[in-house]
């Protein structure tokens, strides 16, 4: 998803049927993130199942700094869970668009 739709992204969240998953490590996260969002480094996510919590979710969406980590976290949870959408736009503009 190289474009995408922050009213979307925003009104799934809300209503609890998608969860925004930054898979950036934690000292990017520590220096700033969305805060809709939760964090799940990718060098933890590639060592185990995600939460089971994940499930829940009809949509998970992840992102990172530049786009490139969520397909390498697409490719691991696509055996664990469906409905995965990275999202391929920088961090700075999907702050801007979701914050």
């Amino acid at each position: 998803m190289t474009r995408f739709d922050s009213e979307r992204i925003r009104s799934l969240i809300k209503e609890k049927k998608a969860i925004l998953v930054d898979i950036r490590e934690k000292a990017e996260w520590d220096i700033d993130h969305i805060s809709i969002a939760v964090h799940f480094p990718l060098s933890t996510l590639l060592k185990s199942p995600p939460p089971s919590d994940f499930k829940k979710f009809d949509t998970v969406f992840l992102h990172c700094q530049k786009g490139g980590r969520t397909l390498i976290a697409q490719k691991h949870l696509s055996s664990y869970l469906q409905n995965i959408e990275p999202l391929l736009v920088p961090y700075d503009v999907l702050k801007n668009e979701l914050s």
